[in-house]
């Protein structure tokens, strides 16, 4: 599927770039969103285009800090063309290297799934503030921190409590095509698409772009021919979206959460309700989540 929509969002992002540059200032960027909605192609395309060498780090769940150094340290020999692979002893030490480097000419570096650096490099945060403190206000760094738990990312730089409080220079959550991209997508690639399948569209995806494209790469616009996808082999990722989204986003609380989406789904809407079916008498604290941070639930 071709990229579509995200103006705003890359302006932004490009925005980001163009104020490095012009104030010889690094800046912190931080873009969360859901699972699958499309994050990190938005920040590759708007910065395909940049003057200056883009690099794409990633870190992966359960990934050793020298598997890490390893890969990333490849990724940053690849775009800035060294000659010879410089040794780092941890990840932070690659960070304040780059800090260092973009004193001589922009770059912008993008930490994918950044949540899972706490678990994976030791006081990652805290050494991370250091370096930024020491050498970003003599570089022109543009350092996109992008991940899919907004509850990890939101205690990251929200929090008055962490180290990287008040640190980020633009918070960008990227959220669903709206109905009206949605509609412009589905006509696009399924001219004459009828009102009733543009709906089952609507209520498949829920304008998460992963979702969308998979109907779209596979070329079915029809309401029998969706479904029939979802339940078929090709559709078993899909299927089991619901269980990893909760596990990535609510990690040990996950199956508290899980029976709560599942009551309300079954028609308990009252807080009696949702308790009784649960077995638990402390659900408001979770339904005020659920409502006010995640999104998933709203009040009738």
């Amino acid at each position: 599927m071709r990229f579509y929509g995200r103006e705003e969002e890359i302006h932004l992002l490009r925005k980001e770039l163009d104020l490095a540059m012009r104030n010889k200032a690094g800046r912190l960027t931080v873009v969360c969103g859901r699972r699958r909605i499309g994050k990190t192609p938005l920040i590759l395309k708007a910065f395909d285009s940049a003057s200056c060498p883009v690099i794409y780090f990633f870190a992966g769940k359960r990934t050793q800090e020298s598997e890490l150094i390893a890969s990333w340290t490849e990724a940053l020999g690849e775009a800035l063309s060294l000659p010879c692979k410089p040794a780092f002893a941890n990840i932070n030490e690659i960070l304040e290297f780059l800090l260092k480097a973009s004193a001589k000419s922009p770059l912008v570096v993008v930490i994918d799934e950044c949540q899972e650096l706490e678990r994976s490099v030791n006081a990652f945060w805290s050494r991370l503030r250091e370096s930024w403190d020491r050498f970003h206000r003599e570089s022109e760094l543009v350092l996109v921190m992008s991940g899919s738990s907004a509850d990890s990312l939101r205690r990251i730089f929200s929090n008055a409590c962490e180290p990287l409080y008040g640190r980020a220079d633009l918070l960008l959550e990227i959220k669903p095509f709206d109905n009206t991209l949605l509609t412009t997508i589905a006509r696009n690639e399924f001219p004459g698409i009828p009102p009733e399948d543009l709906l089952t569209l609507f209520a498949l995806t829920g304008g998460v772009a992963r979702y969308v494209e998979f109907f779209v790469d596979n070329g079915i616009g029809s309401t029998n021919d969706m479904i029939n996808l979802v339940f078929s082999p090709e559709g078993a990722w899909f299927r089991e979206e619901g269980n990893v989204l909760l596990a990535n986003e609510f990690r040990m609380e996950s199956p508290v959460y899980q029976s709560i989406l599942t009551a309300v789904a079954r028609g308990a809407n009252e807080w009696s309700a949702i308790s009784g079916k649960t077995g638990r008498a402390d659900v408001t604290v979770y339904l005020s989540r659920l409502e006010n941070i995640f999104k998933l639930i709203e009040k009738s």
